[in-house]
């Protein structure tokens, strides 16, 4: 990741797998260092960070399948109780961006997920100009810069 090009932004959308590699670190021993240095530089304000309740419904999943109630808690607490960090609602306006984004690379033969439509949506509506992903199957999205670990 080049984290020169995080400094050219004040808002950035944040992805799931970020959170995952922070928590999970003993799953994602290469991520984790990555993942740790984004979510500091929020946490120290010098970026401002937007995710979208949907990444905390991505978030619970695995933890609530594997009868894991502490990962559950831990995800809870990180989101709620980040500095800098908010947990943005998805409303109807940012539910009818997503499908404008998705329809637009559906017709250019792009696979965009409604998931990852509706975080970057929400970003977007959020004015974020970067979304911080490890997907490298986002990098065609051209409405923010798609910043990989």
């Amino acid at each position: 990741m080049t984290f020169e090009r995080l400094f050219e932004h004040k808002i950035v959308g944040i992805d799931t797998n970020i959170f995952i590699y922070l928590i999970e670190h003993k799953r994602y021993p290469q991520e984790v260092g990555y993942a740790r240095q984004v979510l500091q530089l929020i946490e120290k304000g010098e970026l401002f960070g937007i995710t979208s309740v949907v990444n905390l419904m991505e978030l619970l999943v695995l933890p609530e399948k594997e009868g894991r109630p502490d990962l559950v808690h831990k995800y809870k607490v990180l989101l709620k109780g980040f500095p800098h960090l908010k947990v943005c609602e998805t409303t109807a306006a940012i539910a009818e961006q997503a499908a404008g984004l998705r329809g637009k690379y559906l017709r250019e033969k792009k696979k965009l997920l409604s998931i990852d439509a509706l975080c970057i949506a929400t970003s977007i509506s959020h004015n974020a100009t970067a979304f911080v992903t490890n997907d490298r199957q986002l990098s065609f999205i051209q409405e923010l810069e798609i910043i990989p670990l």
